[in-house]
């Protein structure tokens, strides 16, 4: 999935990367590698603490030095920080967290991808 993913990031050009849930960060780093020739940014939100991501980053970045300025890590609610953003300013989505998907938001640029990682939900609709 990561793959294809970061394939997609290149290959529409995508600059503003938002991914909801870290989690230990490795798919960040795959985001982080793609957005290298887009010339964009990955912002990687997670209400948890970024404690192993930031460690797997900084790993990555010593092995392929640049990776780290690419990214912000926040530590905050998804949803939260999607509503504060200008409407149509995110490239692409990804979501790698458990829980129920993410609607579209006015805040994705038309054609915008959104890619799933590891979601499970069991929830009632």
């Amino acid at each position: 999935m990561l793959r294809l993913l970061s394939l997609i990031v290149r290959i529409t050009g995508a600059r503003h990367v938002v991914e909801i849930g870290t989690a230990n960060g490795y798919s960040t780093v795959w985001l982080a590698d793609a957005v290298g020739d887009t010339g964009g940014h990955v912002v990687s939100i997670d209400t948890a603490t970024n404690g192993d991501a930031r460690t797997n980053l900084i790993r990555a970045d010593g092995v392929q030095p640049g990776l780290a300025k690419r990214v912000e890590l926040r530590q905050e609610d998804g949803g939260a920080y999607l509503v504060r953003l200008a409407d149509g300013s995110v490239d692409l989505s990804g979501q790698n967290r458990c829980g129920p998907p993410l609607m579209p938001s006015p805040r994705w640029r038309p054609r915008t991808h959104v890619g799933t990682d590891e979601t499970t939900y069991r929830g009632t609709r």
